[in-house]
């Protein structure tokens, strides 16, 4: 090989080189930014399971004491009284 191939073949390696760890350095740099995003998803969830427990444990609160009505009223036929009179002991 001459010299001149030699040199053109050492540029073309040192090109290379160049470009691949600059393809590194960004493709690591994405990488930690969508790590970053992810973490963020990741406590937005975990924030929103928390605020649906809380209102399906509130549904559930709510849906008893609507059951208990209806099967007062409907069921057993229980009215709330006209006149409340209070009776000493």
């Amino acid at each position: 090989m001459s010299g001149w191939m030699h040199l053109a073949a050492c540029a073309v390696l040192l090109f290379l080189v160049a470009w691949s760890s600059a393809y590194v350095v960004r493709v690591t740099h994405e990488h930690r930014q969508l790590y970053g995003e992810l973490q963020e998803v990741q406590a937005r969830h975990d924030e929103l399971l928390t605020v649906q427990s809380r209102l399906v444990l509130e549904r559930g609160a709510l849906a008893s004491y609507q059951t208990i009505e209806r099967v007062a009223q409907n069921d057993l036929k229980m009215r709330f009284p006209t006149n409340v009179e209070y009776v000493e002991p």
